[in-house]
């Protein structure tokens, strides 16, 4: 555990007076170890394309290394990721949201959160409980209510070297890499969006953006709770697992009764929202193994139009769209936004992963 440090808060106010830094925008450096532009041009161009989209989206002064990978997934796997992750208080985190707030969304977001070292929260499926899915209120200031798990870009984003130097430099270590995906190469894509979706073919760049999109930060720690419990293994103790930034906008109609967010795995509604839990946003989906069947680092699957890009499904001759309810959940987890269209333009592309497989790694 790092110790926690006096007077952060203080700094985020110190910060907002320092000189800004000119911002670069986002940059991504596709790494190619199974040489994918010679093998899968198409694939690669993708990637390429899924990346400059979300560079036109934010604009944050980061740079990422994304590694790319081929192989066969089986029959029911679109693509997955090992994303990496470093651990953070939730004191330094919720400093670096006070000084990112560029947005009415991220204001209301900020509101929204505990002004304290420590977040309670509902929790279940824990040794402390034998494992119990019944819900309970996790309050006593251990080590997951005092800590995330975040992203390495979303730290990037959220808490910048420019602002908090040094705080976490080896995630800006040459030969970092802060995402491996690797696409199914068994299954038929389309690789250029601009003139429909063929039919019977995935939309790639639709899948490549949504990969990218978990590393931004779109995940849940929910999902390690909700795999590490019986059936599947023994219950993991509440210190065992961390939630994520994006867990900290996240509720059910029980949590906001008691004024916390809900960190469960069960089949009960989940929803994002940025008033603590006044307003639901957009749902959440639920768990693969005690919820819904779909991971918790998606929006809830539903009949008809997707919730948005990082909706469950694959959308076979279809494309898929980037929402508000998208680039809202990336704002409010410290991600800045480029002056975007209306909603109803946002159809920029399409179709989506059966299940996000990002297998933690810790650094």
């Amino acid at each position: 555990m790092r110790p926690i440090k006096n007077g952060l808060r203080s700094l985020a106010l110190l910060s907002l007076l320092l000189p800004q830094v000119a911002q670069a925008g986002l940059t991504f450096t596709f790494q190619d170890p199974s040489n994918l532009q010679t093998n899968s041009p198409g694939a690669y161009a993708g990637f390429v394309q899924a990346g400059a989209i979300w560079s036109s989206l934010l604009n944050d002064n980061v740079s990422l290394n994304i590694e790319l990978r081929a192989a066969n997934l089986g029959s029911s796997v679109v693509a997955e990721s090992d994303v990496l992750y470093a651990e953070v208080l939730y004191l330094q985190y919720n400093i670096g949201l006070f000084a990112d707030q560029s947005s009415v969304a991220d204001v209301s977001a900020y509101g929204s959160l505990p002004f304290a070292l420590a977040v309670p929260a509902l929790m279940n499926l824990t040794a402390e409980t034998g494992g119990d899915i019944t819900p309970y209120l996790d309050s006593n200031s251990s080590v997951n209510n005092l800590y995330l798990l975040a992203t390495s870009a979303n730290i990037k984003a959220a808490l910048p070297d420019s602002v908090f130097p040094g705080l976490f430099s080896g995630l800006y270590a040459p030969g970092i890499v802060d995402s491996a995906i690797t696409f199914n190469d068994t299954l038929l894509y389309d690789y250029d969006p601009s003139d429909g979706i063929d039919a019977g073919k995935i939309d790639f760049v639709a899948v490549a953006m949504r990969e990218i999109g978990h590393a931004l930060g779109f995940v849940s720690g929910v999902d390690e709770r909700d795999q590490n419990s019986p059936p599947n293994t023994s219950a993991k103790g509440e210190d065992d697992l961390l939630s994520t930034p994006l867990d900290l906008f996240r509720y059910s109609a029980d949590s906001k009764t008691l004024g916390v967010l809900d960190w469960t795995a069960d089949t009960r509604d989940k929803y994002f929202s940025i008033d603590g839990g006044l307003t639901s946003l957009t749902p959440f989906a639920t768990g693969r193994t005690h919820g819904d069947q779909d991971a918790a680092s998606l929006w809830k699957r539903t009949v008809g139009t997707p919730y948005g890009i990082m909706s469950p499904g694959t959308y076979v001759g279809q494309p898929g769209k980037v929402s508000q309810a998208d680039l809202t959940a990336l704002d409010v987890i410290g991600w800045n936004l480029n002056p975007v269209p209306e909603p109803g333009t946002w159809a920029l592309l399409g179709a989506g992963l059966v299940l996000l497989a990002a297998r933690v790694k810790r650094g």
